[in-house]
């Protein structure tokens, strides 16, 4: 009976123990793609200019606290801080734009400097819902990324890994 015993606990035990590394598994893939979104919205910061002060020296500070290796909760709420930051960012180059796949565009990936939160049903790319084009309102909202939308942000079709021959024009097959 005592033998039975141990082997229900030690079942219960490695059952446990499975689900805890599953989980911290999961938790890790969850942290790697917040951390993915953190990096890309830092990129396109460095490229963006802010109206007001404020913003740029809260960019300052996020691109230190970036590097840092974060919490899930820290990562969320990084990510909370920077929509702000991309909300009232804009490129440098107003003709620079974001290129997105129709897969990024469906899998909530996509976004640019200038798009703000516009539906909040959804978390969106950044955790504080789906973003719109800046000056969006309740009888007009559209989407940040767009087919064959100008900047900030254009959804285009098939693969956007072009190899470099293909785009100086150098591929001659």
């Amino acid at each position: 009976m005592i033998q039975y015993l141990k082997v229900i606990l030690c079942s219960a035990l490695f059952f446990s123990l499975s689900a805890c590394a599953a989980n911290s598994g999961q938790e890790s893939n969850i942290k790697h793609g917040l951390k993915a979104r953190l990096n890309t919205a830092m990129i396109y910061l460095a490229a963006s200019q802010f109206e007001n002060d404020c913003y740029k020296k809260e960019y300052e500070r996020m691109v230190h606290y970036a590097a840092l290796d974060l919490s899930l909760d820290e990562l969320r709420s990084a990510l909370r801080r920077v929509s702000v930051l991309i909300e009232n960012a804009s490129f440098k180059n107003p003709r620079q734009l974001v290129l997105c796949t129709e897969s990024e565009f469906k899998n909530g990936t996509c976004f640019a400097p200038s798009c703000s939160p516009c539906l909040l049903d959804n978390p969106g790319p950044l955790g504080t819902g789906l973003l719109c084009r800046k000056g969006w309102t309740m009888n007009n909202k559209q989407p940040c990324c767009q087919e064959g939308g100008s900047a900030p942000c254009s959804l285009i079709k098939g693969d956007i890994n072009v190899s470099n021959s293909i785009l100086f024009g150098l591929d001659k097959s």
